[in-house]
């Protein structure tokens, strides 16, 4: 085998040495024939001696000299055409036929019947036929009758020493021609019909090969520019091919997986791909489909993505592995989540506005109510620490509607550039107050971070919340609250929600070591009414709150825990440029009351009926009404008798704010307070541009219902 090895290497080299390099780019018959006309010159080149020989021989037997010297000369002739790269494959093969044709000359005028002249002339045909086509065929076979033919003229009237003795000698030539040039001809154009067939055969599948070949080439540029990661597969699922942006998203390279299984389907998604990518019968199927999954990257990312795989089928219709895009949808499936949350919490908040409505109705009686109790009842009284409890009560109600407007972003808390540091300190010491000692707080709060643009409370409420979640957190087994406070500035790559802007922001961080969360609970804290409190502990709005607040203010919220090994929060709040303070200052001020006459107008006869007493406890005159249109009558013929008109906003027939527009139609200065439990189309600022002077909250408590009073009418 070796030795065979060598042969065929040798071989290999002598070809790539003699044949002309143009050769070698040409279409594949050339090169065969430029192969066949360079074994035909070598091995003359190689066996020439071996002729010149018995030649030389013959030469000084008979005196042919004539003989040995064309030999000679044909051997050099050889040689040279050999040894040059000159020579074209044309001119090699006429200089082949030439060698040929005169040997055979030769030899038929010295020997004719005797000699193998013929056959040098049978080769002469058949070489060209095989190397230059049909046409040289033929003008070679010409060629060969024109030459037999002049040997026979000769035979005729010159009579050749060969021919003299034979009986009938021109006769026996022409009969030796005539099969010899049928069997010439038959088989030297067979050969040349044989190979231009063969060409054009050659032709069309090199032109098919060419035209796969630059396919190939496109699709495997498609399969390398495409964004998304794309594996071929044989029909065992042994990786055939990847491409850039799967090593690029997976990590693993083809040298590391061709012919292997890629380990990347996780264990609880074994079952789906299998029964995705087969059929009953086990065998591939013939469809493409499609479906989302999960996949495990080289470093251990477990990523969404969305699977597109069709079969590779052969010419026979059997399917012989397939092709498999993977597209990673995982920051896709994140915002589709986002997306998710906040179309729950719009359409919860549009919820919350509807019960905020109602409720503040349904509050107002009973806070009105118990404040009048309140305020008949001695201290002594047994009734009086339930009326307490009654009226407090009502309050948490009330700022539980406050919480729920607040969560839903409907609730329109007045907002003041200020600092943040005494609040939180204010709010930590609270927190100390009241958790226990086996929580250890740790602070670090920045004395230069900026102010930022928000109402006190909800920051504070924000702390309290979150700080409570936290102790709750490590209630059982003690640990520390971390809370921090430092500015810090947000390029475009540091953004986590897309409704933040780049800027500065105070980033307000609180911290447990609790029992933490894992990812599921994560996605969940935020929902309003969600908890995993004990009863009593909590109503699961809390975090609602907090979310709503922080994101009306153009922040966001980042929650990051892990079961046993607590929770981190970081709240980022942005801060104002070149901000500019607004002195705001307020006096606590008694309760005067006063003796005006109140046209009092609500649908609701509970709250008319205690509104009224209210109103007649501060020592107004009340006149009230259920009905707007009945109330507008009345003021139309009486305009000069009222001097504050209280209304409610959503009434039917004819609501607040239109009753106030038609009644300051009828007196333009009217004093009117307008009262909503809470109305998307209605605003203080809205209600002040209608030219109403006055506009409350409900539930409504007697000292701001005085303070309003007497603040429009002094006006």
């Amino acid at each position: 085998m070796k030795y065979t090895q060598k042969i065929v290497q040798f071989w290999n080299d002598l070809e790539a040495k003699f044949i002309p390099p143009n050769a070698w780019h040409s279409d594949l018959l050339t090169l065969w024939r430029e192969k066949i006309i360079f074994f035909l010159f070598f091995f003359a080149a190689v066996l020439g001696p071996f002729a010149l020989i018995p030649s030389l021989i013959l030469s000084f037997n008979e005196r042919l000299w004539n003989i040995f010297i064309l030999d000679s000369v044909a051997y050099l002739i050889v040689l040279v055409v050999l040894v040059s790269k000159k020579f074209s494959l044309t001119h090699k093969t006429w200089i082949s036929f030439l060698i040929f044709y005169s040997l055979g000359m030769v030899l038929v005028f010295m020997l004719g019947f005797y000699g193998g002249g013929y056959i040098w002339l049978f080769g002469a045909s058949l070489i060209v036929s095989a190397m230059l086509g049909l046409k040289a065929a033929g003008i070679a076979l010409f060629i060969n009758f024109i030459g037999l033919g002049v040997v026979g003229v000769f035979i005729a009237f010159g009579s050749p020493v060969w021919a003299v003795g034979i009986e009938n000698s021109l006769e026996k030539w022409v009969v030796m021609i005539a099969n010899f040039m049928f069997i010439n001809a038959l088989i030297t154009l067979l050969v040349a019909v044989m190979l231009n067939s063969l060409k054009t055969a050659l032709t069309s599948e090199q032109k098919t090969a060419t035209q796969l070949r630059a396919k190939r080439e496109e699709l495997m540029a498609i399969f390398k520019a495409s964004p998304d990661p794309v594996l071929v597969f044989d029909r065992l699922d042994y990786v055939q091919y990847l491409n850039d942006a799967f090593t690029s998203t997976f990590g693993w390279r083809l040298n590391e997986v061709q012919n292997k299984k890629i380990p990347f389907i996780p264990k609880n998604q074994l079952k789906i791909s299998s029964d995705m990518f087969s059929t009953d019968t086990g065998k591939l199927r013939n469809t493409p489909i499609r479906f989302e999954s999960k996949r495990h990257t080289k470093d251990g990312r477990l990523l969404n993505v969305l699977l597109s795989a069709a079969p590779i089928k052969k010419n026979g219709g059997g399917i012989v592995g397939s092709v498999v895009n993977i597209k990673d949808i995982t920051e896709s499936k994140k915002l589709e989540l986002n997306l998710q949350q906040a179309q729950k919490m719009e359409s919860i908040g549009t919820l919350a506005g509807g019960i905020a409505h109602d409720f503040n109705n349904i509050l107002s009686p009973i806070m009105g109510h118990t404040e009048m109790l309140l305020m008949d009842t001695s201290e002594n009284n047994s009734f009086k620490d339930s009326l307490n409890q009654i009226y407090n009560a009502s309050i948490r109600a009330r700022d539980l509607v406050k919480q729920i407007l607040a969560f839903s972003r409907q609730d329109s808390n007045e907002r003041t550039l200020m600092k943040m540091q005494p609040i939180i300190k204010e709010a930590l010491k609270l927190i100390r107050s009241t958790i226990p000692t086996t929580i250890e707080i740790k602070q670090d709060i920045d004395p230069k971070c900026g102010k930022i643009k928000a109402d006190p409370i909800q920051i504070h409420q924000i702390l309290m919340n979150l700080s409570t979640n936290a102790y709750h957190a490590m209630e059982k087994t003690g640990g520390e609250l971390k809370v921090n406070l430092k500015e810090m500035e947000l390029g475009q790559y540091d953004i986590i929600a897309p409704h933040m802007k780049t800027g500065l922001y105070a980033c307000l961080s609180i911290s447990d070591n609790g029992i933490g969360m894992d990812k599921e609970l994560t996605q969940k804290i935020f929902d309003p009414f969600f908890t995993t409190k004990a009863i009593g502990k909590g109503t699961g709005m809390g975090l609602s709150v907090v979310h709503g607040i922080v994101t009306a203010m153009g922040g966001n919220i980042h929650v990051y825990s892990e079961l046993e090994k607590g929770t981190d929060i970081h709240i980022y709040f942005p801060i104002e440029k070149n901000p500019v303070e607004k002195q705001n200052t307020q006096v606590e001020t008694p309760i005067q009351g006063g003796t005006e006459h109140i046209l009092f107008v609500d649908d609701e006869k509970s709250i008319t009926a205690i509104g009224g007493q209210m109103l007649e406890r501060l020592g107004y005159q009340v006149t009230s009404y259920t009905s707007s249109l009945e109330a507008l009558e009345v003021f139309r013929s009486n305009f000069n008798t009222f001097d504050v008109v209280i209304t409610d906003m959503a009434m039917p027939n004819m609501p607040g704010d239109i009753l106030s527009r038609e009644m300051m139609k009828i007196r333009h200065d009217i004093p009117i307070i307008l009262c909503t439990g809470f109305s998307e189309t209605m605003s203080e600022e809205k209600a002040g541009s209608l030219g109403i002077k006055g506009f409350l909250l409900k539930p409504i408590v007697m000292k701001d219902l005085d303070l309003k009073i007497r603040e429009i009418v002094a006006q």
